[in-house]
């Protein structure tokens, strides 16, 4: 399911309109993420300094949304990317901070797992340019921005009442379809979509998308009647729950896609796989 799109290069568009497989890369790196040890809001300091100020605090459980949000900045540089055929590389730095690369792919888990706190700084920070993360996906790297991780957050979350593998019918179409909410939006539309919206909470957005996937069941082709009539009492029943607990869905239930980071010796290893290349021409 999942597909990066080569030709993106360090800021992806958010929008399906211009590239409708990026959204599936952005959701195959959660499973990497989920592997990660348990952390500590410490821990995902976005500097030196602000990691000695979290460690005078006598509550380290206490944390406020913007720093949190602040804490996907990565301070390496973004490495270049060289595309090839059948495979992009990421050329990495000599100097590259790995540290630094660990750090901010804890402060994306813990991110993800304090979204819901979090709601109004993640919208605020849809168009943040800053460079976050580098993934690689089936062979094709690719630099995300603070701001595209912010929109996997978000639109993970919208996801989860749903878009799930006990509940959404193992149909690539199907997928495509449920895989929208509200994913048709570009950057800049999804961020009035949630500010509009900003009244509700999160509970309540989930079920708007669960009213979405309502509406959009009778166009699901690839399912029989009955198929149909078991996804939309699933719904329903998702729905009911979310009422009645008043408490959304958490993002991080669900989501088998694959991606992979990089480390030192990979990056290592790359550099001289390029340099060899240039040196043949």
């Amino acid at each position: 399911m999942p597909f990066y799109c080569k030709e993106r290069k360090y800021t992806m568009q958010a929008g399906s309109v211009l590239c409708k497989n990026w959204k599936g890369w952005l959701t195959s790196l959660c499973a990497s993420l989920m592997l990660a040890l348990p952390i500590h809001a410490e821990e995902v300091g976005n500097t030196d300094k602000s990691r000695k100020d979290s460690e005078r605090n006598v509550d380290k459980t206490k944390y406020d949304a913007k720093s949190l949000v602040n804490a996907l900045e990565n301070r390496n540089r973004a490495p270049k990317l060289v595309n090839n055929v059948d495979e992009t590389l990421p050329l990495f730095d000599e100097k590259y901070d790995w540290k630094e690369y660990k750090r901010v792919s804890k402060a994306i888990h813990f991110l993800l797992d304090h979204a819901e706190d979090a709601w109004p700084e993640l919208v605020r920070h849809l168009d943040d340019e800053r460079y976050c993360m580098t993934y690689d996906s089936f062979g094709f790297a690719g630099n995300l921005s603070v701001g595209e991780i912010c929109r996997w957050i978000i639109e993970y979350w919208l996801h989860a009442p749903y878009f799930n593998s006990q509940m959404v019918p193992h149909f690539e179409l199907v997928w495509r379809k449920l895989d929208g909410y509200p994913g048709t939006l570009r950057k800049e539309q999804l961020k009035r979509w949630c500010e509009k919206r900003s009244h509700k909470k999160l509970y309540e957005l989930q079920i708007e998308a669960c009213e979405w996937v309502l509406r959009i069941i009778p166009t699901l082709d690839d399912l029989e009647e009955q198929e149909r009539i078991v996804f939309r009492k699933a719904i329903e029943h998702r729905i009911e729950e979310l009422r009645k607990s008043q408490k959304p869905v958490h993002a991080s239930q669900f989501g088998k896609e694959r991606a992979t980071g990089y480390d030192a010796l990979q990056a290592e290893k790359i550099r001289s796989r390029v340099q060899s290349r240039e040196k043949k021409g």
